[in-house]
């Protein structure tokens, strides 16, 4: 996840809601499949996923806060910083 996540946060720029979906539907499975090893990764795209919460698309916005609590749940709070 951490040799990934600066190519994860441009995609997650896509204009193409669906294929933002989709980056969002594989992030949620390499947190339920690597949630120790993955946590530097998840760290460096937190600003991309909350600037997904004004996204235009209701699908894109719904999956980025399902996948917020799921970080959430996984990680303490002070994995968040003052971001929320």
């Amino acid at each position: 996840m951490d040799e990934i996540s600066e190519d994860l946060k441009v995609q997650l720029q896509d204009k193409n809601p669906c294929f933002k979906v989709n980056i969002l539907n594989l992030l949620e499975k390499i947190l339920e499949k690597n949630p120790t090893t993955s946590k530097t990764g998840f760290k460096a795209i937190l600003v991309a996923l909350k600037k997904l919460f004004e996204d235009g698309n209701p699908e894109v916005r719904e999956k980025s806060i399902q996948l917020i609590v799921k970080l959430k749940n996984q990680y303490n709070d002070s994995f968040f910083g003052n971001l929320f």
